[in-house]
């Protein structure tokens, strides 16, 4: 008789390649179209609502628009500097904080947090996006690269995420930000967050390789930025006012009182980029065995419910660092 583990490895196996069968059956189609990917008749502002407007020929028109190919510019472009060395001096002090030796530094993950939120979230959003720049690297191409103040930031979570884990998703993602004080705002005022079983949690976790495939197979099929247009948060950060979003928003922020970070768990793409390489980080937090007396409080408090068994999923772990300051033994540690 299969165990449970192994029937929810088959079952989300077969969920994966359906949908993958099922998004390739209904992007090909569309491949041979020679209007814009995105669907619009015009976008005469520069930059637009569309985030795939190029403009090479500097005429205030998508290049999109014409019938034939406008050949693009092969240099290297450094509008948004300033903000990628902003976003890189903020990585780097949060690497630095997660390794000091004293655990209280960790606080400021929050004011990195509200930066974030404000600086990455409300004023830029709209320019700079690394869930953008995923999409748009399998439809521009090298095009990205060119663009390298922003594919910087794309870039830079990618590589601590090799080294140290998810470090952009608990310390600077203004998205994850957002959910967080929300959350921990209704957990102060006593709202209980409801236990998801083993069954479920096993599936839902699966959601965000789900969309990213789905969001490769667009990119590479019909030439999409499909999760742009119905992303939640590109409505609250004003890159897109269509209907869709303000539902799936409006369905998120009921959730936000009861679910940590729901949107990060259980749907974002770059997440689950991030996740992937975090399983294969360099340096991890660890629990000392030696130390440990199994109270279990550290499985307790995990807000991202990675710990188990005196166990660390790194996949799953955002480095919050609820666990080492609560440990009362100080047994968790990188």
């Amino acid at each position: 008789m299969l165990s449970l583990k192994k029937v929810l490895t088959i079952n989300n196996f077969i969920v994966f390649i359906g949908a993958l069968v099922f998004t390739l059956a209904l992007f090909a189609p569309t491949r041979f179209r020679t209007v814009c990917p995105q669907g619009r008749i015009s976008d005469p502002v520069p930059g637009g609502s569309c985030p795939l407007f190029i403009d090479a020929n500097q005429d205030q028109l998508c290049d999109y628009l014409y019938p034939t190919a406008i050949p693009h510019t092969s240099t290297f472009e450094f509008k948004f500097l300033t903000e990628a060395v902003i976003f890189s001096l903020l990585l780097f002090a949060s690497i630095i904080a997660l390794f000091s030796k004293e655990v209280k530094i960790q606080i400021l993950r929050f004011p990195f947090l509200f930066i974030s939120l404000v600086y990455f979230g409300v004023l830029l959003a709209k320019k700079v996006c690394p869930i953008a720049t995923l999409q748009a690297l399998f439809i521009l191409k090298e095009a990205v690269v060119l663009k390298f103040p922003i594919f910087l930031i794309f870039l830079l979570p990618i590589i601590t995420a090799v080294i140290f884990g998810r470090v952009f998703c608990g310390w600077l993602c203004p998205i994850g930000a957002f959910q967080e004080f929300i959350y921990r705002v209704f957990k102060k005022i006593g709202i209980k967050s409801p236990k998801i079983g083993k069954k479920w949690r096993g599936f839902l976790e699966t959601l965000p390789f789900l969309v990213l495939t789905v969001v490769i197979a667009a990119g590479l099929t019909a030439q999409q930025m499909l999760f742009c247009r119905l992303e939640p948060f590109g409505y609250l950060f004003g890159r897109t006012r269509d209907f869709i979003p303000l539902l799936l928003l409006i369905g998120l922020l009921f959730s936000l009182p009861f679910l940590f970070r729901p949107f990060c768990k259980f749907i974002c793409p770059y997440g689950a980029v991030l996740a992937l390489l975090s399983h294969y980080s360099i340096f991890r937090l660890k629990i000392n065995r030696k130390k440990c007396t199994k109270c279990g409080l550290c499985e307790r408090i995990c807000p991202m419910e990675a710990i188990k068994k005196q166990k660390i999923n790194f996949s799953n772990c955002i480095l919050c660092g609820d666990c080492q300051k609560q440990c009362p033994k100080n047994g968790i540690s990188f």
